[in-house]
């Protein structure tokens, strides 16, 4: 799988936790990390970015 089939899948989960009433799990800030070189947040990648999110389905 690509990035691309990555973030569809993503967008279909953000639509289903949002539907299942669990939004702030499909919330995009929960999924970034701060770079240290310039103290930027910025969201991980698509692969890990899903994981986490069904991670947090699991606790729900």
């Amino acid at each position: 799988m690509g990035e691309d089939d990555y973030r569809a899948v993503i967008d279909a989960l953000v639509a289903e936790l949002r539907n299942i009433g669990a939004p702030d799990i499909a919330d995009q800030r929960h999924y970034s990390e701060e770079e240290s070189e310039r103290s930027e947040r910025r969201l991980i990648s698509p692969q890990r970015r899903l994981v986490e999110m069904l991670r947090g389905f699991e606790r729900f």
